[in-house]
């Protein structure tokens, strides 16, 4: 699954901006990235650039919003952002022993 990432309004004012537009686009990177991470094509070379793309969009989103409610850099990553990061893309990481 491919689509278009846009920038347009994804711009925050130099006066650090409302928290809550960034929220939802933080909220919708976020879905992409997952999107991205679980489709089909995430193996591939064009899905692991999109996933790169889209994982830096989620931390530039996350800082913009912890500087627009003055908490400093954001430093925890999501899950999506973990399991594109991830090797094993976040499946398959623990083995039960116990069956």
């Amino acid at each position: 699954m491919v689509q278009a990432i846009s920038s347009a309004g994804s711009s925050i004012t130099a006066t650090g901006g409302a928290p809550g537009p960034v929220q939802a686009q933080l909220a919708e990177a976020e879905r992409l990235l997952s999107d991205c991470v679980n489709c089909d094509t995430a193996k591939t070379a064009q899905g692991q650039a999109k996933i790169q793309v889209l994982s830096a969009r989620v931390q530039a989103l996350r800082a913009r919003l912890s500087e627009a409610q003055g908490q400093g850099p954001a430093t925890r990553p999501s899950p999506a952002t973990q399991a594109a990061s991830d090797p094993t893309g976040g499946v398959g990481g623990r083995l039960d022993l116990m069956s």
